[in-house]
């Protein structure tokens, strides 16, 4: 039995009759892999700041004489990872048609403010993901690149020097461009694809939040604590080391991920906008081939996790008795990814027939 050669972690609880139905070591502190991603969504959705778009603005400081920007320009990002090379391309043309084709001051990259560290606290040296930046197109160094580039194209000449990082504008705003995101774009390849960049930057959002702490890790953590406190439990009970689930330092509880999702299904508003980003079982994202052709295809909503060692899922799903459960199952210790899926997509379709 997997119980037997792995640590099990396993807690249902039933949303229309508002009970626990079954728990095993739904205390027990472990790892949650990409379940985490729950934790980041649910708490940014759980915050008005949070649903604001991610926003890349392009700001034009100084005096304009004869098409030529006596000042310096800006270009300040909000780490939206669906920010394209096309966008840049907008924005460049917004400034031509203000009237700017030439900027005799600095070309200036704007930096949050809070600090954006390249990778997470606890991840793998080995792993597959690229730095974390303000501006995610091109990677930190390809911005300084692919911003003046898009520039050219629009036709605006640059005299002055590129400055990758300014805490601050300087001079009188003359002019300024946005480019906007909505966060739920952002947040569906978090759930449905599990996107671990995405979900870095929602979790960074979460910063801008968090008052003053050490790091922006420690500031994005915060939130997440004080949503715990709101739920009746005790933050220092686990970790948030990042917000993706990459990080080896992450711990949580079953008890935790299944509160936070009954938290987000008794709020309307969270509800229907985190429903629609869930996998859903034989059907699309990282579900789409788990539990086909059983009771429990098109039944189960619910994000999956998987990094060495240990295999999650956590969402909900509808009863035989028609009742809404949510549940979360966390199998660590496991040498094959695939046992703990087994074992888990056998528990959804025991409640689904």
């Amino acid at each position: 039995p997997i119980s037997e050669t792995s640590q099990l972690g396993l807690y249902i609880y039933d949303l229309t009759d508002g009970r626990p139905v079954y728990a095993h070591n739904a205390l027990h502190r472990m790892r949650p892999a990409s379940c985490e991603k729950l934790v980041t969504c649910i708490t940014l959705l759980d915050r008005e700041a949070g649903l604001r778009p991610l926003t890349t603005e392009v700001i034009a400081t100084g005096r304009l004489a004869g098409g030529v920007l006596q000042g310096d320009l800006y270009l300040r990002g909000d780490m939206d990872p669906l920010l394209t090379r096309a966008n840049l391309d907008t924005l460049a043309c917004a400034l031509r048609q203000a009237g700017i084709d030439s900027v005799a001051g600095r070309v200036c990259e704007l930096m949050p403010p809070y600090e954006v560290p390249p990778y997470g606290w606890g991840w793998c040296w080995d792993d597959d993901y690229g730095p974390l930046a303000a501006h995610l197109v091109g990677g930190a160094e390809g911005m300084a690149t692919l911003w003046p580039e898009a520039l050219a194209r629009a036709g605006v000449r640059l005299r002055g020097e590129y400055v990758s990082e300014v805490k601050g504008l300087e001079g009188e705003v003359l002019v300024a461009f946005a480019l906007e995101h909505p966060v739920d774009e952002v947040m569906r390849p978090v759930l449905k694809r599990s996107d671990n960049i995405y979900a870095e930057c929602l979790f960074y959002r979460l910063a801008s939040m968090g008052g003053h702490r050490k790091t922006a890790r420690l500031q994005a953590a915060s939130v997440v604590d004080s949503l715990i406190t709101r739920l009746g439990l005790h933050p220092r009970d686990y970790l948030i080391a990042d917000g993706s689930g990459l990080s080896l330092y992450n711990y949580v509880t079953p008890q935790l991920l299944v509160a936070l999702l009954n938290h987000a299904y008794r709020d309307e508003a969270i509800r229907q906008r985190l429903m629609p980003c869930l996998p859903i079982a034989g059907v699309d994202g990282t579900l789409r081939r788990r539990m086909a052709g059983t009771a429990a295809q098109g039944n189960v909503r619910a994000k999956t996790g998987t990094v060495e060692g240990v295999s999650s899922l956590s969402g909900y799903l509808t009863a035989a008795n028609g009742h809404t459960h949510s549940f979360s199952i966390i199998n660590q210790g496991v040498a094959r990814t695939r046992t703990g899926q087994r074992f888990q997509d056998q528990v959804c379709l025991l409640l689904s027939r």
